[in-house]
């Protein structure tokens, strides 16, 4: 991408979150919480605490919280976070997966930029971030976590993608390049147009490789209706099986229960019950094999 169509693309994106926001473009501002190492050890369930586990991958090593569940695992979720990054919300809504029996993991997809979360409050600080991601690099994180799972024990049809906003977008893009169990997509941007370094939506959906679900608000202006309407055709093309839920009274970021102004709360649990219900139906347990584990990589250097 030329050097003005990356500025036009910047200030296209601003543009959209501050509308959606109600907020301007200003300084880069991180969010005064704990240390990855710090929300590690404080959202641990049951016998086995999360670690926070250093990934190879390109251009170095790729930072994510392993919360292991407590017994035999059903399948692997790879929650995938929101333009603000790695924050402890993030995690903690990772956390939820584990009592349920699934492994669950959380890349910090923002690690060749920055190690630190967002405040939601910084427009020009995500954008800024998103605008550092591409295709190739976040298929290489994609890729590793994958791999990793691979070596504990997991197969493709028991790993699940869960997304949010931007990290909705990236599952999409995940369930089209890799075989995969199910994915599932919160509100994510880039339907019509590339927001952050990766094709439309609208032009992957027809490869879809993963069983996919799509959650989206009518109120969502980064995901207008029509789009959404779009997206659900061209994803119903692909050969795997897809659903698309809208909800008439939710925004951008129903599910976000830090955000009052934002989060609707029957829609986030039923967005909610739909995931874990897509999870369990299209999820093969079987695919879990403990003997089939790679001691090397149970734990990698950290």
């Amino acid at each position: 991408m030329g050097a003005v169509a990356a500025r036009k693309g910047f200030f296209r994106v601003a543009r959209r979150w501050r509308n959606l926001t109600g907020r301007g473009v200003g300084r880069t501002k991180v969010v005064d919480e704990k240390t990855a190492d710090d929300v590690g050890e404080a959202v641990g369930v049951g016998g086995s605490p999360p670690e926070l586990r250093w990934l190879p991958t390109a251009g170095g090593s790729l930072p994510v919280l392993d919360c292991p569940p407590d017994g035999q695992p059903r399948g692997a979720v790879v929650v995938l976070h929101d333009a603000a990054g790695a924050t402890a919300h993030n995690d903690e809504v990772t956390r939820r997966f584990c009592p349920l029996g699934y492994r669950a993991l959380a890349p910090r997809l923002y690690h060749r930029t920055t190690d630190r979360p967002l405040s939601y409050d910084d427009v020009d600080g995500m954008v800024e971030n998103m605008r550092a991601l591409n295709e190739r690099d976040l298929l290489a994180d994609l890729g590793a976590v994958v791999d990793y799972l691979h070596g504990v024990g997991f197969a493709d049809r028991s790993i699940a993608l869960v997304g949010f906003c931007m990290g909705g977008t990236i599952a999409f893009l995940g369930a089209r390049h890799l075989n995969l169990g199910a994915a599932v997509t919160f509100y994510g941007g880039g339907i019509a147009t590339s927001d952050f370094g990766m094709p439309p939506l609208l032009d992957l959906a027809p490869d879809l490789q993963t069983p996919w679900l799509g959650l989206y608000g009518d109120l969502d202006r980064l995901a207008p209706v029509e789009e959404v309407e779009r997206l659900r055709a061209a994803a119903g093309s692909s050969p795997v099986p897809t659903a698309l839920h809208r909800y008439a009274e939710a925004g951008h970021a129903f599910h976000s229960d830090i955000r009052p102004q934002m989060y609707h709360e029957a829609s986030a649990r039923d967005g909610w019950a739909r995931t874990l219900a897509w999870l369990d139906q299209h999820l093969d347990r079987s695919n879990w094999d403990p003997a089939q584990r790679d001691p090397a990589r149970q734990d990698p250097a950290h």
